[in-house]
This record gives C-alpha cells, structure tokens and sequence, in this order.
C-alpha cells in the first residue's frame, strides 16, 4: 500500500487564496445567505487566515478608504449585487491581494478564465458567487442582470454559488449538460465518457444540451448525490457524492483509496508536464492507496519503489514504471 504523510503546509496556497476571495466578496455585498459564517467556522485555520487577510486589509487604510467610495459610487442603491466597475477598487484590491501574497482574478476583467497544467485558481464572480479552477481548465462567464451563465470548455471547476432571491438562477454548461441552481456548491469534472456532478450542499438540477436527449426528464441532485453522465447527457451511474476527492483537489492534494495504478497514474498526470507511463502491463490493475500532492509525480514513484518494490526509469521528460519481477 502507498502512503504519504500530507503537512498542514500543504494547503496554505489555496486556503489563503480562497479566503482572499471571501475577504473580497465580503468587502463588496453583504452575506445574507451565511455561506460565508458556515465556511469560516468549520475549521479554526480558515478564521485564522480570514483574519490575517483583515488585519492586512486594515493596514493598507487608504486603500481601503478609496476602495469603499468608488464601489459605493458606482453601484445604484437598490441593487444589492455590486460590481467592480471603476480603476481605483479595481487597483486597491489587486493592492491587497499583492501584499497577502494571494492569486485570484476578478470577473470584471475578463469573461474567460483558464489555468495550466498543474495550476490552481480561485475566481471571483461580479454577482459574488466563486468558482475554484482545477488543473488545465478552462471556462467563460456571463453574468448580467438577466443571466449568470457559466460555461466548463475544459478541466474542472468547484462552484460556490451565491443566492440572489430577486436574480436570475445560476447555470452552469459542460459536456452537454445544463445544471441549474440558486445557491449551492458543487463539483462539475469534465471527463473523456462524459461529465461528474458532485453535489456538496444545496440542489441542483440538470438538463440536457444535446438534441439526442432532448426528451429525457430532468435530473435533480441534493446534497450528498453525485452522478456521471454520458457523452449523449444520459446518467449512466449515480452513487453517494466523493467528498474527500472533491475536498482533497482543492487543497492540493491527489487522494487515492484502492485506486488501480492505471487509474492513479492517469490522475497524477493532469498535474505534472513530467507524465508517469507505466511499463509493464501486469501492474495496471495494482491497487494503491495514500494521499500525494500534486504535480510531484517523483514523490509517487519513489513511493512505488518503496512500498511494491517496483523500478522507475527516467525515459526522456517520463518516469517509466517497471516491475523488474516480471518475466
């Protein structure tokens, strides 16, 4: 069995970066929903980091002071969605979020949003929900008075949805289907057979975009659900919602629970130009457990090597897994 001990260092990237955008969306609409006080209070580190973010914010006074005026100037007094419009909040967030140190983009400044190979973002929307980015994703946005679209072109993406009572429902398109929501978090994964919904809190719905299904009932997941879809949009599995996976991603973390190696080493690649291959065909169907980070596909390996005795080669940019008992 492989095993890996995770540091709690390991998810201060991303747990900083997620309480940036908190901060943010926090400083420009009020949380009447209490997302924010359910997600700060279930684990001390999250208020301790919410809280160095703050006092961060509270040095920078006159950015703070300038941010504040130009949100209130810009947004009419009855809307309760406010929107980053003007150069000065724009500048002092940005400001803030050199200084802590966080990475997370601001949906006014572009409708498309993607990341690399092994990268990680955090974005902010203009109707204050959030999207996490997974490694090589890739999606676009609209959001308007009338419409809060969200399209998953590639990749991955976990989705905290905010609850406008007076706005248009959240939509979310990938892989031919067509989720609807209110106020949730969910998990959407695009996948070489079709699409993962991971329902972690709320309710969802979902249709189908392709003609071919065109006639299917609607699908409804609530928290704890999850389903795959097919190619055609068509529910080919559901089962109980994989929340350790869906948690682990966005730590920065792989976690594999009898996984077959094929499967784990087809995981670890995602996050890692360097690419696992493995050698010997007998050992696609190995079953390995643990906890790894991401991207460090050398770590993996050399803990094959130590816990089943198998060999890893460097063959050019790949580690070849090999098992040298093999005939």
């Amino acid at each position: 069995m492989v095993r890996r001990r995770v540091t709690p260092s390991d998810s201060n990237s991303l747990l900083r970066r997620i309480a940036a955008a908190w901060f943010v969306r926090n400083l420009t609409r009020d949380d009447d929903s209490g997302s924010f006080r359910d997600w700060v209070e279930a684990d001390p580190q999250r208020e301790r980091e919410y809280a160095r973010i703050e006092a961060t914010w509270n040095a920078l006074a006159i950015l703070k002071e300038d941010a504040k005026s130009e949100v209130a100037a810009s947004v009419p007094t009855q809307s309760r969605v406010r929107r980053w419009r003007t150069p000065v909040a724009v500048a002092s967030v940005a400001a803030l979020l050199l200084a802590i140190g966080a990475s997370m983009w601001l949906a006014a400044a572009d409708n498309r949003y993607q990341t690399g190979v092994g990268d990680q973002r955090v974005v902010s929307l203009a109707d204050g929900s959030l999207i996490t980015l997974n490694t090589d994703s890739r999606v676009e946005v609209e959001i308007n008075d009338h419409v809060r679209r969200v399209t998953l072109d590639r990749g991955e993406a976990f989705f905290d949805i905010a609850h406008l009572p007076h706005g248009p429902p959240f939509e979310v398109i990938g892989g031919g289907v067509d989720i609807h929501v209110v106020g949730t978090r969910f998990n959407v994964r695009l996948m070489d057979q079709g699409v993962g919904l991971d329902v972690i809190e709320g309710r969802v719905e979902t249709r189908r975009t392709t003609a071919a299904a065109a006639t299917v009932s609607p699908v409804v997941l609530t928290a704890g659900q999850r389903a795959d879809f097919d190619s055609r949009g068509i529910v080919r599995a559901r089962g109980a919602t994989d929340q350790e996976r869906v948690t682990s991603w966005r730590l920065g973390r792989v976690r594999l629970n009898d996984t077959s190696l094929s499967e784990a080493v087809r995981e670890m690649n995602r996050y890692s130009d360097r690419k696992l291959v493995i050698g010997s065909p007998q050992l696609n169907e190995l079953r390995v457990s643990g906890v790894f980070r991401m991207g460090n596909v050398e770590s993996f390996a050399d803990a094959l090597k130590l816990s089943n005795g198998l060999q890893v080669t460097s063959q050019g940019d790949n580690l070849v897994v090999t098992d040298p008992r093999a005939p």
